[in-house]
């Protein structure tokens, strides 16, 4: 795409596979690692800026692996070397960052709530969260008792994996609409966590980024359960709930980490479909 510069900011690794990608496909692109080039002169002769995946963890600096060998960017410097000739876009900009985009006047995007990149997302995260399931279980899937806890994209799409390889798929969410569509799947449900069903599940995946698991639970679960957490922080599970779980696995950022190259190609993909978009409007 000849009419457009990118930035990419390093951040993990799904950020050196977006570079390729729009490399591949002829677009001019600068990788931004902290060279010989300050992030105030890239940004002024590039005009869009690619930010990692999420944007940020501490809404203090933009996202990146502690296996980069830099100081992490801060918000505040970031938004001091934007202009109004810059197009942002990121994953989960809160509305304080917003607000700052609006006030400087600054066009930015921000892929939550981009459908196609929500759905093919949420596939590589079920796919991670399968492949983890398989190689760390003693037991075939078939017949499994499944929990899913939140019907959001990332729990519709790893119920669906899991239901065609004939798991007995159940799903807990407190939003009526996403429990009817659940049952519109043929899977069953749950209306409260404190119930004694919990002692039936041979696997628990939580999708929900908050301890809807608490301590008081624990009288209802049973103990050899094999437990997936793909929530980001603070998961779904408290800390002194899991302590006498030996099957808890903590699975958060799955696509970044266990499949980066398909990560970052799907938000290079994103990413052009989006200024075409731009483009036709």
């Amino acid at each position: 795409m000849k009419d457009y510069s990118f930035l990419v900011l390093s951040g993990d690794d799904r950020q050196l596979a977006l570079y390729d990608y729009l490399n591949a496909n002829d677009c001019d692109c600068v990788y931004y690692d902290a060279s010989e080039f300050s992030l105030k002169t890239l940004v002024k002769t590039c005009k869009v800026i690619l930010c990692p995946t999420p944007f940020t963890k501490n809404n203090e600096t933009i996202h990146q692996t502690s296996s980069i060998k830099r100081e992490a960017v801060s918000i505040e410097d970031f938004l001091k070397v934007l202009s109004s000739d810059n197009i942002v876009i990121g994953y989960g900009f809160n509305e304080n960052l917003k607000n700052n985009f609006n006030l400087k006047n600054i066009r930015y995007i921000d892929m939550s709530d981009n459908s196609f990149f929500l759905r093919n997302n949420g596939i590589l995260t079920a796919e991670g969260v399968l492949g983890s399931i398989i190689t760390s279980t003693p037991f075939s899937l078939n017949k499994a008792a499944c929990l899913i806890t939140g019907f959001g994209n990332c729990g519709l799409h790893i119920s669906d994996m899991l239901f065609r390889l004939g798991a007995d798929i159940t799903v807990f969410d407190i939003d009526d609409a996403l429990i009817s569509k659940a049952l519109s799947f043929g899977f069953s449900t749950l209306d409260t966590l404190e119930s004694v069903r919990l002692s039936s599940f041979d696997i628990i995946i939580n999708t929900v980024p908050e301890n809807i698991f608490t301590k008081n639970l624990n009288k209802y679960m049973n103990k050899s359960c094999y437990i997936y957490d793909i929530a980001s922080a603070p998961f779904g599970f408290e800390d002194e709930l899991i302590k006498d779980y030996k099957h808890y696995t903590r699975l958060p950022g799955i696509p970044g980490k266990l499949m980066s190259k398909s990560a970052g190609e799907l938000i290079g993909k994103t990413v052009l479909m989006i200024l075409k978009d731009f483009e036709r409007k």
